[in-house]
Order: C-alpha cells, then sequence, then structure tokens
C-alpha cells in the first residue's frame, strides 16, 4: 500500500532543529512549521509568490493562530523581505526581526512592514540595504510610536546616494538620536 509510505504532517518532526532558512518557498504554513519544527528559534523566509497569493497565505496562517492558541512559539529571532513576513503573520513577540531589503523598497512593502511589525514587538530591529531616503519613511516612525516602548536597538543599514538631501532633511529623522556621519547612519 503505497498511501504507507506517504508521511502524515504528525510524522515530521524535527526537534532538535533550531535554525530554518526557507528560500524561494511557494507555500508557507504555519500548519505545518509549527508542529514539523517544535524548537525553531531562528527562522528566514523568503517567499516567491505573488500579491494574491501573499494575501491567501496570511489568512491561513491567521486563521490557523487563531485556532490553536496553546501553539507556543520559540522564535527569538525572524529575518525576511517584508512580503515574507507579511504573509507568514506571525503574531507573537520576536525579540530580534530583520527586514531584508532585496528590491525597491515601494510603499506596498512599507504598508506590509509596518502591519507585520506590530504584532512582533520586536527589541531589536534590523533593516538592511535600505534604498529608500530616512526622511521617505514615516511607516517606520509610525510603527515606532504606536507603542514600541520595548524597543532597545534599531539598526538601519542604508545607501546613501545623497548626503546633501539626507543633511537638509535631519530633523524629521525616526529619532533624535540618530546622527549623521558622512560615513553613513548610525543609531
Amino acid at each position: 500500500d503505497v498511501s504507507l509510505l506517504k508521511p502524515t504532517q504528525s510524522d515530521l518532526r524535527y526537534t532538535n532543529l533550531t535554525s530554518l532558512s526557507l528560500v524561494s518557498v511557494k507555500n508557507m504554513k504555519l500548519s505545518i512549521l509549527a508542529p514539523a519544527f517544535p524548537n525553531l528559534t531562528e527562522l528566514q523566509v523568503m517567499l516567491d509568490i505573488d500579491g494574491q497569493a501573499v494575501e491567501q497565505m496570511r489568512t491561513d496562517n491567521e486563521r490557523f493562530q487563531r485556532k490553536h492558541p496553546e501553539q507556543s512559539w520559540r522564535l527569538e529571532s525572524l529575518t525576511g523581505d517584508a512580503a515574507s513576513l507579511y504573509a507568514l503573520s506571525f503574531q507573537n513577540m520576536v525579540h530580534n526581526v530583520k527586514i531584508l531589503c532585496l528590491e525597491e523598497f515601494d510603499e506596498g512593502d512599507a504598508d506590509q512592514a509596518g502591519i507585520a511589525l506590530t504584532p512582533l514587538r520586536p527589541l531589536t530591529l534590523s533593516m538592511d540595504d535600505l534604498n529608500e531616503p530616512i526622511y521617505e519613511m514615516p511607516w517606520l516612525s509610525q510603527v515606532l510610536a504606536d507603542g514600541w516602548y520595548e524597543l532597545v536597538r534599531l539598526d538601519l543599514e542604508l545607501t546613501l546616494h545623497n548626503m546633501d538631501s539626507i543633511d537638509e532633511h535631519q530633523e524629521q529623522l525616526v529619532s533624535p538620536s540618530l546622527s549623521i556621519a558622512r560615513t553613513g547612519l548610525t543609531v
């Protein structure tokens, strides 16, 4: 009987695995991820799907979390692009979150990042290879102002093309504790 050879969802348990990187994933369901990797502490996700599939995946992942509130999560670190974190729709606190900005970070990415970050309430937030001028990121200011009192570290890796425009808008930066150096932005 071929059905005896086919693993069921409950057969897939990797209890020793604590770090997982999922790249070019077409469908990432928390309903599979949670029982298969019960001790996962670090997760990197990079989906390869379009906008409508992102929304469906987000809906499925939210539904799973609502139906299984007892599900325990050990995630301490979560990394991914805005769309992947949005589709994951993780609803628990994750101490360290890193958003990868691999392409042009547009308004849709900003919306998805803001929505994804709110329930995560990270202590450390990092954004790498950000190609959007810092003064054009009001979404980040809004997310930080919406009750992120626990945040202890903010790392932004910016691609600076024109320091003159940064100097002109320095007063509009996310926080008065940020300072501009000729080599980049430091927090």
